[in-house]
């Protein structure tokens, strides 16, 4: 080969590592600035939220629950029933006795053989022994169970959501590299081609170079699959179609600076889960006092008016007031053993609790750990990656010399390849463990892009 043409190809193969380490260690930031008009991961949750039919039925749920405190509480208020009648008999109703000197029994009637009658009834309580206040308790600890399990629901959402986010955003920087590695195959093929052409090289490194192109392209279309794959999910958790385009901006994120400890207090605090199952826990205290209270006294004041049309009475209309004791003596054992039925559940809903608890510090502990597993790996990753760069460099310049073989180069480079992506699945599974930190202890936030996050990695202990 001349040594102006090994030159100008060693020249060439300089370059297009230089830029291809340069495009790999920038790809965040290229990609943040190129999404000018992108989505954000605010308004995916924004959306999301909207259109999503499991906050639908959490909705409608507080709905039902807020209504039955209505109607718990319209117990206090007082009752007003009617009714009215026609009423058509056989025969007209009349006494009958028998009156000395009057000869056969004698007949009176006291009522038509048809007549209409109407009546109104109106209660007022006076005094439940409680029941009602409890009622009403139940219910509003209802009403905050249903309000926690939508935000269970909503906390759901959201994560799904942004694991879709960044699946896209890790699918998208993993087609970027296996389409680096096919361009720099490419190139090498080109360069082991024109070689052969001039007879420095045999035949077999023309087609290991192929074949190792082949591979190349093989991985790109399988990352482009993936990224198709990966768009469809994300518009599947919107609600759009599954072709739609996708545009997303770099994923706001601080990074995690918090200690396991003082995490699992803030999951505690934050969990709706915890607080669903203390509500239900209410909940079921409250019906278990109301049923008790429905054995004790209870005091209404009732009035009332009958209008009967009657020709042998007067008069047709009577009304009527009067305070109502009312007192179950005995009943087999029923309120008291629905009552204590009511208590153990709610018993089983704490230990239930506790039980959560133990779960959650489980997960806010497994989240913490897979970010600093990731943010270790990215430090590692960062390093292999330059190593790879220089070691391609290296071989690139060897094999033009003559003092290498082709298989140093294409080992070289899928080197390379392989610590980019393992360098960009780094940098996302560290992303992707904050914000699952972030889920467990109850409280998704924003803020800081993902190479800020990269720059700013907390040390590890």
């Amino acid at each position: 080969m001349p040594p102006l043409l090994a030159a100008a190809s060693l020249v060439e193969a300089e370059l297009r590592i230089v830029v291809a380490h340069i495009a790999l260690s920038l790809a965040i930031g290229l990609v943040s600035a190129s999404s000018t008009r992108a989505e954000t991961l605010a308004q995916a949750w924004s959306h999301a939220l909207g259109v999503d039919h499991r906050l639908d039925a959490s909705r409608q749920a507080i709905s039902a629950a807020q209504m039955r405190t209505s109607a718990a509480s319209a117990d206090r208020w007082p009752q007003l029933f009617v009714e009215t009648g026609y009423t058509v008999r056989d025969s007209e109703p009349s006494f009958q006795f028998v009156a000395p000197g009057f000869g056969g029994p004698l007949t009176f009637p006291y009522s038509q053989r048809d007549n209409f009658a109407a009546g109104a009834t109106a209660s007022l309580p006076l005094y439940t022994s409680g029941r009602i206040t409890h009622q009403v308790g139940a219910a509003e600890a209802r009403v905050s169970s249903e309000h926690a399990e939508a935000e269970r629901t909503e906390l759901a959402v959201k994560m799904a959501v942004a694991e879709a986010y960044v699946g896209v955003l890790r699918a998208r920087q993993i087609s970027a590299v296996a389409s680096q590695s096919l361009q720099n195959m490419l190139a090498h093929e080109r360069d082991v081609a024109q070689m052969f052409e001039h007879e420095m090289v045999p035949q077999t490194d023309l087609l290991a170079a192929q074949v190792a192109r082949a591979q190349a392209r093989h991985r790109e279309i399988q990352a482009q699959s993936h990224l198709d794959q990966s768009c469809a999910k994300f518009n599947r958790h919107l609600a759009r179609p599954l072709d739609a385009p996708v545009r997303l901006e770099e994923l706001p994120l601080v990074p995690l600076r918090e200690q396991v400890d003082r995490l699992t207090d803030r999951a505690w605090n934050n969990r709706p889960e915890l607080a669903s199952l203390a509500a239900q826990s209410a909940s079921l205290r409250h019906l278990a006092d109301a049923t008790r209270a429905a054995h004790a006294p209870q005091i209404e004041l009732r009035g009332s008016y009958a209008f009967t049309e009657n020709d042998f009475q007067t008069p047709e209309g009577i009304a009527a007031a009067g305070v109502v004791l009312q007192y179950n003596v005995f009943d087999a054992g029923r309120k008291r053993y629905a009552a204590e039925a009511d208590s153990l559940s709610a018993d089983r809903i704490l230990a239930l609790h506790e039980d959560q608890k133990l779960q959650i510090a489980l997960e806010v502990r497994q989240a913490w750990l897979a970010t600093r597993e990731a943010h270790s790996r990215i430090e590692v990753t960062r390093e292999a990656v330059e190593q790879a760069a220089e070691s391609l460099r290296v071989s690139r310049l060897r094999y033009g010399q003559g003092v290498g073989t082709n298989t140093e180069v294409l080992d070289a480079e899928t080197r390379h390849a392989v610590t980019a992506r393992d360098y960009q699945l780094a940098i996302y599974d560290y992303v992707i463990a904050v914000l699952r930190v972030n889920f467990v202890t109850g409280d998704l936030g924003d803020t800081a892009t993902a190479k800020e996050v990269v720059q700013r990695l907390p040390p590890t202990e």
